[in-house]
């Protein structure tokens, strides 16, 4: 049932990337059972029916070029804003004691690696539930 769904699909996606030219899906009877294909049956299809592609609404595809162009706008903003790092925080509001813990495990735990045992586990999760009770 699944691959004939999946030919059905195949076909229909098919007939929006063919040309101009009539589509058919077929319906087939084989050894594995019912199939739907796009091209003609071994033997006489079941059922035969044209797969016409769907033009887009040229307003909907108004509505998809703002949403790219949106998207692309948002991309390069974030592409050009300063990453948080060890430099100053001129226009952002000081880490709370909680939240400089927090990052201090993070990259503790990510110079550990994968060689992170017990003992810096503890001494970390250890700060941070002090701090952050």
């Amino acid at each position: 049932m699944v691959n004939g769904l999946r030919a059905v699909i195949v076909a229909v996606l098919l007939g929006y990337v063919g040309g101009a030219g009539a589509q058919y899906v077929y319906k087939c009877e084989t050894a594995e059972g019912m199939v739907y294909q796009s091209a003609q049956c071994a033997g006489e299809p079941l059922a035969r029916w044209a797969a016409v592609p769907e033009r887009l609404n040229p307003d909907v595809e108004q509505r998809i070029q703002g949403f790219r162009a949106a998207l692309s706008s948002a991309q390069r903003r974030q592409a050009r804003a300063p990453a948080t790092g060890r430099g100053g925080t001129r226009g952002r509001a000081p880490l709370s004691d909680c939240e400089r813990e927090r990052r201090g495990r993070a990259a503790a735990y990510e110079a550990a690696g994968l060689k992170r045992n017990f003992a810096l586990s503890s001494h970390w999760d250890n700060r941070v539930h002090k701090v952050c009770r």
